[in-house]
């Protein structure tokens, strides 16, 4: 055998290699982003419980923004003392790891160190274009659209719908993704599409035939459709700028950039409107930050809380962005539809601050029906591709 077709059949033997090894590690990212997504959506699902607890405040508009306001701050130092973390566990030595027993130096460390280098790769990554329209819709899919689901919790009384609905964006995601980013959506694919949007409209329209209407709760609903347009174009963007080889940015920096930008959009533009439209001087916005602690005392704490646990779903929801794709993410957050209801029974067992309505029987028919969606359109790939297998190994027996 001559050495040209033994470096021919080693070179074919590597790429087969090559090509398992590239199988076999994206189905370990997309079993890990499957459990990570699911994890967020347990975060997504305890943060517009929060707001139950200032239910009784007469700022509707303002007090929701202002919670809004505090998340996108903490998710920015989430990030922050995560990044200062793993500083911390770079630079030690023998000699320093005594200081570790104080506990007290470490914290400072990481709060200090992390939002310093935090704020200065903030600077550089801002030197690029793209990286504003990160910022850019973040703003519009991070704290406004939170905002809008927290106005529509406190309209609609209920944390349930507003996440049903919300859970509407995978189908856009979807649809974006097929236009903005050329992804192919194969039958198995089209039909969760279809499946999915039936049954979460189905859950709706029996929700208001069971409901009494009123301008309230239409208004809640649309807010709410609001937010899930905004969030599936935020993960059709974020899938391009994460699978985009010019742009390097790791989940860190998408919640960082965001988070930091969508803060002082808020605190300057957001929290004044907020107040207008609550009848209010426009400068109470800013001054919530003081008089909540007045009105709620140690509570007021638990709006911080809130923010802490927003950080750490965005930092694993855009992990999940960067493992898989934004509609695979956002069909995940799909699971909301069982976190949500069972973490809002259980507030209402537990939390007599939290009281919100009981939910219909028919809720959970339908989100059964619903996850059936979820299945097929988060595994729509592997489906399709084992039946156009069986469909090819059926057309070479008759022939």
């Amino acid at each position: 055998m001559s050495l040209t077709k033994v470096k021919q059949r080693k070179a074919v033997k590597t790429n087969h290699s090559n090509k398992k090894n590239d199988l076999t590690t994206k189905k370990r990212n997309f079993v890990l982003a499957g459990g990570m997504g699911i994890s967020s959506a347990i975060f997504y699902s305890l943060t517009p419980l929060f707001v139950f607890f200032f239910a009784d405040n007469p700022l509707t508009i303002l007090y929701p923004i202002f919670i809004a306001t505090i998340q996108e701050l903490m998710s920015f130092i989430v990030v922050a003392i995560t990044i200062g973390f793993q500083k911390w566990k770079e630079i030690q030595k023998p000699a320093i790891y005594w200081l570790n027993y104080t506990i007290i130096i470490p914290i400072i460390y990481f709060i200090i160190m992390g939002i310093s280098l935090a704020i200065k790769n903030l600077i550089i990554k801002l030197q690029n274009f793209q990286v504003w329209i990160v910022a850019l819709v973040g703003v519009l899919a991070g704290p406004i659209s939170m905002g809008l689901l927290m106005i529509a919790a406190l309209f609609l009384n209920d944390g349930t719908i507003g996440n049903i609905i919300l859970n509407t964006a995978p189908i856009y995601c979807m649809i974006l993704s097929h236009f903005i980013l050329k992804q192919k959506i194969n039958r198995v694919g089209l039909s969760a599409l279809i499946i999915t949007t039936l049954f979460t409209f189905g859950m709706l329209l029996n929700y208001f035939f069971y409901e009494t209407i009123n301008w309230k709760a239409i208004v809640g609903v649309c807010l709410a459709f609001i937010a899930a347009l905004m969030y599936a174009f935020e993960s059709s963007i974020s899938d391009y700028i994460f699978h985009h080889k010019k742009i390097k940015l790791t989940n860190y920096e998408v919640v960082s950039v965001k988070s930091f930008i969508s803060f002082w959009v808020m605190l300057i533009i957001a929290l004044p409107i907020a107040a207008t439209i609550d009848v209010q001087p426009w400068y109470d916005g800013w001054t919530l930050f003081k008089t909540s602690f007045n009105l709620y005392g140690a509570l007021a704490l638990l709006i911080y809380v809130s923010g802490l646990v927003m950080g750490f779903g965005r930092l694993i929801y855009f992990r999940t962005i960067q493992l898989s794709t934004g509609t695979y993410a956002l069909a995940t957050q799909l699971t909301m539809l069982i976190w949500t209801p069972a973490l809002q029974i259980l507030g209402n067992l537990l939390i007599p601050k939290i009281n919100t309505q009981d939910l219909p029987w028919f809720y959970w028919l339908w989100s059964c029906l619903i996850l059936v969606g979820l299945f097929l359109m988060t595994f729509n790939e592997e489906i399709n591709n084992w039946l156009l297998k069986r469909h090819n190994k059926k057309t070479s027996f008759n022939n």
